[in-house]
C-alpha cells in the first residue's frame, strides 16, 4: 500500500503574500496529475482542523508563506524543525497552529511520519487578494521546490496535458490594487 501523501497550502487569502500556500497548492492541482495516495488541499488559514487532516496522512507537505527572512527566499524545514518552533522563534507564519498540529496529531495517531514545510518569504502581509509581484515571481521556483520533495518521497506525477489556468476562487474579485484579477 502506498503512502498517504498530504500537500497542504497554507495562508489567508485576503491577506496578500500571506495566501502564498493556496496560490501554490492551486497551481500545483491545475498543472500536475497525482496518483490517488497524494491529496492537494488549500487547508487556509490552520485551525483546529489541521491536526486532523494530518493524522491522515503518512507524509505531509506544508507550503505557506515566510516571514523575518529575506523576501524571495525559499527555505524548507523538517519535522524537527517545526515542532522546535513551539518554544523557539516564529519564521513561518503559522508556525505555532502548524507545530501544534503535529504534536496533536502525532499524539492522537502516530501520524504523520514526516512533515515537510517549503516556504516562501512575502513582503506585503496586509489586506488585498494579490500577491506582491516579487512573490508572483518566485512561484514557479516554489512549485519545483514541491515537486522535488514529492519526487524524494517517490510520487510519480505528471503534468496535464490540458492545463486549465491556475484560477484560485479569490481572482476575478477586485484586488486591493483596484484592477481586476
Amino acid at each position: 500500500m502506498s503512502a498517504r501523501i498530504l500537500v497542504a497550502g497554507l495562508g489567508n487569502v485576503l491577506m496578500g503574500d500571506d495566501g502564498i500556500g493556496p496560490y501554490c497548492a492551486q497551481e500545483l492541482s491545475a498543472s500536475y496529475q497525482f496518483p490517488a495516495n497524494v491529496e492537494v488541499a488549500d487547508l487556509g488559514t490552520p485551525g483546529l482542523d489541521l491536526a486532523l487532516y494530518m493524522s491522515k496522512a503518512d507524509r505531509v507537505l506544508v507550503i505557506d508563506a515566510l516571514r523575518g527572512v529575506p523576501r524571495g527566499t525559499i527555505a524548507i524545514y523538517d519535522m524537527a524543525a517545526i515542532v522546535a518552533g513551539v518554544s523557539g522563534s516564529r519564521v513561518e507564519t503559522h508556525s505555532l497552529a502548524l507545530a501544534e498540529s503535529v504534536l496533536t496529531a502525532r499524539l492522537a495517531s502516530e501520524r504523520p511520519r514526516e512533515v515537510r514545510l517549503i516556504g516562501l518569504a512575502g513582503s506585503r502581509f496586509d489586506h488585498g487578494t494579490t500577491l506582491s509581484p516579487d512573490v508572483r515571481e518566485r512561484i514557479p521556483a516554489l512549485v519545483e521546490h514541491a515537486l522535488e520533495e514529492l519526487a524524494r518521497w517517490n510520487v510519480v506525477w505528471g503534468c496535464r496535458r490540458s492545463r486549465p489556468p491556475a484560477h484560485p476562487w479569490w481572482k476575478g474579485q477586485r484586488d486591493a490594487e483596484g484592477g481586476r484579477s
